[in-house]
């Protein structure tokens, strides 16, 4: 079934929390992260928030992506 990203019988929160929770239960299709170069590493690296900042044997969760894809943008008010 193909589903139109402008179908009004499909509610936004539905589908928002349908990819969520595809999301953290680690199910769904294979996806690519597509980001600004020179970020690639962002979400790998996170934000360091970890119970047990001082751990010397950290435990990295898997990230939710299969690969990365770098873009060259420029983001000015004139560009």
């Amino acid at each position: 079934m193909q589903v139109s990203l402008f179908d009004k019988s499909i509610s936004p929160l539905k589908c928002m929390q349908v990819a969520t929770n595809a999301l953290l239960e680690r199910k769904g299709e294979r996806c690519a992260l597509v980001t600004t170069k020179g970020f690639k590493d962002l979400l790998y690296i996170g934000n360091q928030a970890r119970p047990r900042i001082f751990d010397l044997e950290i435990k990295l969760q898997d990230v939710l992506y299969e690969s990365v894809v770098e873009v060259d943008e420029q983001v000015s008010l004139h560009s």
